[in-house]
């Protein structure tokens, strides 16, 4: 009775203690009003009850759902934790209880995300020893926001995985923590905690102050022996930072700090700790006492008064409590007997309502994450999070595209890398689930191949015994030649490394943390030559793998694939490309296209549009080929001259007759300079309409053409036309009985047919030929070629022009241009097909000033000198590409560079690069179809303008990721 008495007293004081704290009910605001109404209808054990989260872990794993609801609703707790708990049980366990609260709950989670499903790459986010080997604060903050995102669509709103200590030679790194260094684990759980704030969900650290070097252990309790002038300069800088970025949650640690408190109790029961916390570092927010370990302290307190001895010496929330409702117990009796005021009672548990209205009932969440966003931060934390262990000879990227490659996986998932690799080179792909079964394939079918990727897949997260680390993986190159490069690509935690790992059969390894589709597409992008890698361990695992332990391997410089969110760039403003191209289509100015851009090595925009001709119903796809027309002019003969003159075979300042004497001896040609030449000052015409003369009435002369292939008629000119064989004769004749005009610029077609006699002179090799095996094939461009009806089906080739005056059919997989048809379909002036893609690398490759693939097809000194100015004040081109005006414009928009450069194609195509903003556009259409007097193209000024959103675009990402 004399109890019963005392609570309705308590009850009535409560009351007076709630205004004391809120003020007077007029003016108060809805989160006064939803405190004082809560706080009143609830009883001294409830109100206890919100210190208290049920710890699943704490109260054993076994329990069922309709256990934890009962504890929930029965013990009136504050919050729910659950640790390492399985997707399905978390989200069915809080469905199950969710109606029943009616204050809401604090609901968090203790492990790190992978551990839901570990073969589930969806719930399968960078832990933080990957975040902490990419060693970047936006990158550790954008991951925790796709966690953080994640974790509020289950329902959980507080992280509690976060830990600031420090890994060390008697702490050992683990999943949780970030490092060994103090300043960079303080900016990555500064960045983390950011991350997590941004999306509405609470974050802790753990286990204050922190672990270090100074750590003793016995079988009781953790000694931690740091002075306090050292614990301040390490120990305590990580949270010291967190608690500047206002973390929600402090864990006290189960350790004695006698530089802190002198009469050694640890710090969760420790009245001078805690208050060290609060008046020193000038902490405000939630102290935490985990009792999971708690028979290490019995020493200091028994299991069921843990709580009641940390809440006296200041703690607010308890964690890995066994049995709440006895620690609820021993508080509320402590209150009754006068141990503890009401008062304190009723402070705490209105601080924890207030807080959870402000972060639960009207939580600010700085930002939306789209699916997009989500698979950026992802990919862009596996990129930077890898650490390659060795790259003899520089071999961890495939180089020479001509080579035979081939990738052997073993383990789980490996598709994803599969599909990246094939972006930059397609090979055959086998997949093995032992060892034992890869070894018996390798040994018996790969002894011809030159380059063999091994890539090692598993998805447990700490099992070294069992790992594929450690297994006998390098058997699998014993009895392959020395001369084949070996590089192998392991999937797999860094702790699982037990022994330094033989390396000595391999020319290349790298080590991903983890095993799914994002880390795994990003790794093949840095064995593709897209990527670099600076990855450096944060941590020491091995006396071989210490902290600063890996090898730095620049970018091969091949485009990268990546995303606009990654890049900054706004898709919001890019839609306006589609806009542009699909009232172009309306507009009947192409009957489709391709349009792809990059900056700064990356692609950001390659899409197709439209259909083949205007009367088929099948989509343009990134695949089919158009004829580029003029652009062949730089993709292929200046190309061929610059690695020429890379090579010291070809000299600019040299004349025709130099190095074709045989074809213009005794002309006028023969003076010409190649500089003049290529730079369309050598007084050239423009064109020659060489097909007009073999036409009789319209009609093609049957002396000089064929219907079949047959004897001195081999020159395919269109289907089921044939020329005669000597008519290339004729037309290099015509050509040169051209009288020269006077030395000024005139943009002319001819040169370009001298630029193919002097390559195939120069190499005695066919022009196409030349240009398939020294350029394209090694750079990997599989879709670049001549005479495509050779290599593709007619179905993957753009048609062009329905020819009424000449050929008198659809021109579908032959140059549409009637000279480079009269040649066979290879000119110098045109002929080449591609798609936007491979033109694209091509491009990047001048952009690279040469480089590619970490090849340098061409030196970067002559680049340099093609890609400028040659005759400045009267001239604007360069050595076969084009520039801007004077005044900007011209073939490009007027908010391209003077630096920049390219050419545009009579079919309808352009590519231009910009050295100084290294912007990389190509635009492929058919604008020719059905008719070649369609000029639309230019009338609507359609390739500047998508240029003009590309530029707008980019500048706006660079302000953005300011």
């Amino acid at each position: 009775m004399k109890s019963r008495c005392l609570l309705i007293g308590f009850s009535i004081i409560a009351l007076f203690s709630l205004y004391s704290y809120i003020g007077d009910e007029e003016g108060l605001s809805d989160e006064d009003l939803w405190v004082m109404d809560t706080f009143s209808k609830m009883t001294l054990d409830e109100r206890i009850g919100q210190f208290f989260f049920i710890d699943l872990e704490a109260t054993s794993k076994s329990r069922k759902q309709k256990e934890v609801k009962n504890l929930v609703s029965t013990n009136k707790v504050g919050g729910v934790l659950f640790r390492s708990p399985e997707f399905d049980f978390l989200e069915s366990t809080l469905l199950s209880f969710k109606s029943e609260v009616h204050t809401p709950l604090f609901i968090g989670i203790d492990k790190d995300v992978e551990h839901f499903d570990s073969f589930d790459s969806e719930f399968n986010f960078p832990s933080n020893l990957t975040v902490s080997v990419a060693n970047n604060k936006q990158i550790a903050e954008n991951v925790a926001k796709v966690k953080a995102s994640y974790y509020k669509s289950l329902g959980v709103n507080v992280d509690f995985s976060l830990s600031a200590n420090l890994a060390s030679a008697t702490n050992k790194i683990n999943f949780e923590m970030s490092g060994e260094v103090p300043l960079p684990v303080s900016r990555l759980i500064s960045g983390t905690i950011k991350g997590f704030q941004s999306q509405g969900v609470l974050a802790s650290v753990k286990d204050f102050p922190g672990t270090g070097s100074q750590i003793v252990s016995d079988k009781k309790v953790n000694y931690l022996e740091e002075p306090k002038t050292s614990l301040h300069a390490v120990n305590l800088l990580p949270f010291r930072e967190a608690i500047k970025s206002n973390v929600s949650f402090m864990v006290m640690g189960n350790t004695v700090v006698e530089s802190i408190d002198s009469l050694g109790f640890p710090m969760s029961i420790s009245k001078t700790g805690i208050r060290y916390l609060r008046d020193e570092l000038a902490y405000g927010g939630f102290i935490v006492a985990d009792g999971s370990e708690v028979d290490k302290l019995k020493d200091f307190c028994s299991d069921d008064n843990f709580a009641l001895t940390a809440f006296k010496a200041g703690c607010d929330i308890f964690i890995g409590i066994e049995n709440v409702s006895k620690s609820v117990k021993e508080i509320e009796l402590s209150v009754l007997k006068g141990e503890i005021e009401l008062q304190e009672i009723n402070k705490r548990c209105i601080d924890i309502l207030r807080y959870k209205y402000r972060t639960l009932i009207h939580s600010r969440e700085d930002s939306e994450l789209n699916e997009e966003m989500k698979e950026a931060f992802q990919k862009l934390a596996y990129e930077k999070g890898a650490v390659v262990f060795k790259n003899k000879g520089n071999n961890l990227a495939i180089r020479d595209l001509t080579n035979k490659y081939v990738h052997v996986s073993v383990g789980p998932f490996g598709k994803a890398f599969d599909i990246g690799l094939d972006r930059f080179k397609k090979m055959n792909h086998f997949h093995f689930y032992s060892i034992e079964e890869a070894k018996e394939k390798i040994q018996k079918d790969f002894k011809e191949v030159d380059h063999i990727i091994l890539t090692l897949h598993e998805n447990d997260y700490q099992n070294p015994d069992k790992s594929i680390l450690n297994s006998k993986w390098n058997s699998l190159f014993e009895d392959l030649d020395s001369s084949v490069i070996k590089t192998v690509i392991a999937f797999s935690s860094p702790l699982n490394l037990k022994n330094e790992l033989d390396l000595s059969g391999v020319d290349a390894f790298v080590l991903s943390f983890e095993n799914n589709k994002f880390s795994q597409e990003r790794l093949s992008q840095l064995i593709g030559g897209a990527t670099s890698s600076n990855g450096l361990f944060s941590f020491t695992i091995t006396e071989k793998y210490k902290r600063g332990f890996g090898v730095q391997v620049e970018a091969g410089g091949r485009l990268k694939y990546s995303s606009l969110n990654e890049l900054g760039i706004d898709s919001l403003i890019l839609s306006e490309i589609d806009s542009i191209v699909l009232k172009s289509i309306d507009d009947k100015v192409f009957p489709g296209c391709q349009v792809f851009a990059a900056v700064n090595g990356s692609v950001f925009y390659n899409k197709s549009f439209g259909t083949p001709i205007y009367e088929d119903t099948t989509k343009v796809n990134n695949s089919n080929l158009y004829d580029i027309a003029s652009v062949t002019k730089v993709s292929a003969s200046t190309i061929a001259l610059m690695r020429l003159e890379s090579q010291g075979k070809i000299d600019m300042n040299k004349h025709l007759g130099e190095y074709i004497p045989e074809l213009v001896i005794g002309s006028s040609m023969s003076t010409i300079y190649l500089k003049d030449m290529m730079t369309h000052q050598a007084g050239l015409p423009s064109w020659i309409p060489f097909y007009y003369k073999t036409l009789q009435k319209g009609r093609l002369d049957s002396t000089l053409y064929s219907k079949v292939k047959k004897e001195n008629f081999e020159i395919k000119v269109a289907d089921s036309i044939w020329i005669l064989n000597d008519y290339t004769d004729t037309i290099y004749k015509r050509i040169m009985s051209c009288k020269l005009k006077e030395k000024t610029y005139k943009y002319s077609d001819l040169g370009y047919y001298f630029v193919k006699k002097i390559v195939e002179k120069v190499t005695g090799i066919p022009f196409d030929v030349y240009l398939k095996d020294s350029i394209y094939l090694p750079m990997g461009l599989s879709n670049m070629t001549y005479k495509p009806l050779d290599f593709f089906p007619l179905e993957q080739i753009i048609p062009t022009e329905k020819d009424e005056v000449y050929r008198k059919q659809l021109v579908w997989g032959y140059v549409h241009d009637p000279g480079a048809a009269m040649l066979g379909g290879v000119g110098g002036h045109a002929g080449l097909f591609s798609n936007a893609s491979d033109l694209g690398s091509l491009m990047q490759m001048v952009l690279n000033k040469g480089k590619y693939g970490n090849i340098q097809f061409i030196d970067s000194s002559v680049v340099e000198k093609y890609i400028s100015c040659q005759f400045c004040e009267t001239n604007r081109r360069g050595l076969g590409f084009d520039r801007p005006k004077k005044n900007g414009g011209g073939t490009c928009d007027k908010v391209a560079s003077s630096s920049s450069f390219g050419h545009s194609g009579f079919t309808g195509t352009l590519v231009w690069c910009d050295p100084k903003y290294q912007i990389n556009y190509v635009f492929l259409s058919n604008r020719v179809y059905p008719s070649a007097e369609n000029w639309k193209i230019v009338e609507q000024n359609v390739r500047t303008n998508i240029q003009k959103v590309i530029y707008e675009a980019v500048g706006e990402s660079k302000t953005r990721l300011k």
